[in-house]
């Protein structure tokens, strides 16, 4: 499963004539725009999908309904080159990218009772992606006084979300269609509904995650399971799975609405078996 990248020559001359003075951007939000994302060193797949619209009462604002293939909801809007989402928690709007700043400028600081998040642009640039030059803003997420949790989210211009790093994973944009037109390689992702041949205990998505993330594990047979969360601290903040199950493969959503941010684990336990995940819980 490769990537399929057209290089274009003439636009690429062309484009990278273009100055870093130029602030507006193209950000796709139409009906039926997809993204597909792999996990590096995973080898996994994940797609996200506008599936429609909604206006908040709360706000009145409309926002683009995206869902991933694993149904979680998220919504966003774009306005004079800035672009928003609903905040369930808070039952707000707040501001998620600047493309009017300059690297250095802050973007936004959002207090909560246990922490800050601090969202700064740090970089512009341009980068081939499919196989032309396009600019791109490089925002990075910083949540004080956590440590080892700062994210860098890259946006392209015309394609949207392309790469998101931290130091515990890196996903990056394999295909893409958008307006209709496809860019790079959809990969299809066939479900064989076989039954798993050892326990696994896989990298919950999305992480970084805001409020919800979803941990899924396989069972080779029946038996007794648990599947917990626990805080930096090493406490015990959730139990999310405490039963027996049968043999197959289980997907369970987590939702942290009221803790604040940071590093957390889950670690999920069967009979002569345990293994513990870290995952990011980014306001």
């Amino acid at each position: 499963m490769k990537s399929i990248i057209k290089l274009s020559i003439a636009l690429l001359f062309i484009l990278s004539q273009a100055t870093f003075a130029q602030s507006c951007i193209t950000y796709p939000l139409n009906l039926g725009d997809i993204w597909q994302y792999e996990i590096l060193d995973l080898n996994e797949y994940f797609s996200v999908e506008v599936i429609g619209d909604t206006t908040f009462l709360s706000n009145g604002y409309t926002y683009k309904i995206l869902q991933n293939n694993f149904g979680i909801k998220g919504y966003k809007r774009i306005y004079e080159d800035k672009v928003y989402y609903y905040n369930n928690y808070l039952q707000s709007d707040q501001i998620r990218y600047d493309f009017t700043l300059q690297p250095g400028d802050t973007v936004a600081v959002f207090t909560s009772e246990n922490d800050t998040t601090i969202i700064t642009l740090i970089d512009i640039r341009y980068a081939n992606i499919f196989g032309l030059v396009r600019k791109q803003w490089l925002f990075l997420y910083d949540t004080v006084p956590y440590l080892d949790d700062e994210v860098v989210f890259t946006i392209t211009d015309s394609i949207g979300l392309t790469s998101a790093e931290n130091i515990f994973v890196h996903q990056v944009l394999v295909g893409a269609i958008i307006n209709g037109t496809t860019y790079g390689n959809i990969v299809i992702v066939e479900d064989e509904q076989l039954i798993p041949t050892e326990i696994a205990l896989e990298q919950n998505y999305p992480n970084p995650f805001n409020p919800s993330t979803t941990i899924q594990f396989s069972l080779p047979s029946s038996g007794y399971a648990t599947l917990k969360i626990y805080n930096a601290l090493g406490e015990e903040v959730k139990v999310l799975l405490d039963k027996e199950l049968t043999n197959g493969t289980y997907e369970v959503e987590w939702n942290a609405t009221g803790l604040p941010s940071g590093i957390y684990f889950y670690q999920l336990k069967t009979e002569g078996f345990i293994e513990t995940k870290k995952m990011m819980l980014l306001k």
